[in-house]
Formats: C-alpha cells, sequence, structure tokens
C-alpha cells in the first residue's frame, strides 16, 4: 500500500511524531484506515521507497546557482539556502522552550549547507515550532526537480541559459550513480 506524505511534525519534548498522509489510490482510504486501527498500541515497521536524486542532477544545480550568484552579486551557499527554504524539503517541530529549539537549531544546521531553522511560531507557555529545512543531499528525484525547477525558472527571468526541459527530464531520470540509491529502507517505529 502506498501513501503520499504531506506533512510531518516531530514534538521534541514528547518524542511524537505525527504524519499526515493520503493513499495514492482514493479507494484504498478504508484499507489505510482500518490497518491503522489496528496498530494503535503497537509496534509497527515503516518501509521507505526512494529514488534518491542524481549526483549529475546536484551538478547542474550548483551550475546554474553560481551563474546566478555572478549575476546577482551573492554567494552560490545564500543562493541555495533561498532556493531551499523555497521550494526545498522541511519539517515542523514543537520544543517547550526556545532555549531547546536553539540547541536544535544549531544541531541541525550542522548537517551541512541547506539545514537552517527558523522560528515559527510561540506560545504562551514558552514553547516554540520551528521549520527545520533540509539540504538537497537527501532530497529524492521528485524533490530535487522541484529545487531545481525553481532555480530554472529563476535563471530563466534574468537570462540566463538553461538545458531545454527534454535535457531537464533526462537529467533528473538517470539511473542514481550509487548502488544503494534507491533502494528500499527498513526503519522500525516504536
Amino acid at each position: 500500500m502506498e501513501v503520499r506524505v504531506l506533512r510531518f511534525k516531530h514534538d521534541q519534548a514528547t518524542g511524537v511524531f505525527t504524519l499526515m498522509f493520503i493513499p495514492r489510490q482514493s479507494r484504498t482510504a478504508e484499507k489505510v484506515l482500518s490497518k491503522i486501527m489496528k496498530c494503535e498500541g503497537k509496534d509497527i515497521d515503516l518501509d521507505f521507497k526512494q529514488e534518491k536524486r542524481t549526483n549529475r542532477a546536484n551538478a547542474y544545480m550548483w551550475e546554474l546557482l553560481g551563474k546566478l550568484a555572478t549575476v546577482l552579486g551573492k554567494s552560490t551557499e545564500e543562493l541555495y539556502i533561498q532556493f531551499v527554504k523555497e521550494y526545498g524539503v522541511g519539517y515542523v517541530a514543537h520544543y517547550d522552550s526556545e532555549e531547546d529549539a536553539e540547541l536544535a537549531a544549531r544541531g541541525h544546521s550542522a548537517l551541512g549547507k541547506g539545514w537552517t531553522a527558523e522560528l515559527m511560531d510561540t506560545y504562551p507557555d514558552g514553547s516554540v515550532d520551528m521549520i527545520m529545512h533540509c539540504g538537497s543531499s537527501i532530497y529524492n528525484r521528485a524533490q530535487m526537480a522541484r529545487l531545481i525547477d525553481g532555480v530554472v525558472t529563476e535563471c530563466r527571468e534574468l537570462g540566463i541559459e538553461t538545458r531545454n526541459e527534454q535535457e531537464l527530464a533526462s537529467l533528473l531520470e538517470t539511473v542514481p550513480e550509487r548502488q544503494d540509491a534507491g533502494k528500499e529502507t527498513r526503519v522500525n517505529a516504536f
């Protein structure tokens, strides 16, 4: 049974993960609900399948960011972070205090370029929600395609030459360079 994840939230204080998803096929909704209801209070295994982004797609994104940086007078890293925030992958995390959130943000940011954290909401009890942006090193092909599409759009608006649609599609659909890319990963939940 396949589902599409719409939103993910992690409450750092309680360790609770909230996952919002929809079934790929509407006729399976009742089947999904039935299976989930049977899981309450039980340990389950989650299988994650994704086709990893290719190194070629990543290299092309950085090539375009370099061209944009020259035209805009900004650093490639600054532009990368801007595009990751606008088109990339992230999640919302809840923390009991601003101090906890700052500590988590420092650890998250240490994961690499594009891994940033921003304050989203503060609450009367002192707790906060943070938006945690993830760098493209973990993106699958669809997520990388969205990021590259944002970069390509910006380039075209500024008159920077990019590959045509067919070349872009080919770049994103190329067989991954790593042998383990696209491989199923099993994660034990709970």
